[in-house]
């Protein structure tokens, strides 16, 4: 994937270590440190990436069960991920009805996190721009917070009849 660019978005306790790591000659400026957006503007600049990578660690009960932001504003910019194989995360990118949103990988060595890139960046055109219609279309359908409201309304209605 010589020819591939990573793009690090937002600000971090990280930013320092990463424009150090951007700025040796090896990634030859293919490694990009990019300040936050306002949210408003996020699904417009990361819409044109080709695959979004959320590699977390089976570190916590956090991590385990996590469903991290970028997960939904990627699918709503249709694109695709590449996510830690953790049951959630897993769920929501395998196991949805119209298809996979993208790819799980075991986030234990470089070379996973690598395969699972590889396998959304070398599919035939015709397969990604696929996968980025079903990664919006998801998002239409499920994954919004009009549907996901719904459900949790819905969850407060049953907890306040618990109380009568």
């Amino acid at each position: 994937m010589a020819d591939a660019h990573l793009v690090y978005l937002g600000l971090g306790g990280h930013r320092a270590a990463l424009e150090a790591i951007a700025a040796k000659a090896r990634f030859d400026g293919r490694v990009h440190v990019v300040d936050a957006v306002p949210p408003d503007d996020l699904l417009a600049m990361i819409g044109d990436a080709d695959v979004d990578a959320i590699p977390l660690k089976r570190s916590t009960l956090n991590h385990v069960l996590a469903t991290p932001n970028k997960l939904f504003e990627s699918i709503a910019a249709g694109v695709p991920v590449v996510v830690s194989d953790l049951p959630e995360m897993r769920r929501i990118v395998m196991d949805d009805p119209d298809g996979p949103l993208g790819a799980a990988f075991w986030p234990v060595t470089p070379t996973a996190i690598a395969g699972a890139l590889r396998e959304i960046l070398h599919r035939p055109d015709g397969e990604r721009e696929a996968l980025r219609a079903r990664c919006r279309a998801a998002a239409a359908a499920r994954w919004n917070w009009e549907t996901e409201s719904r459900a949790l309304v819905a969850l407060y209605a049953d907890l306040t009849s618990l109380k009568r």
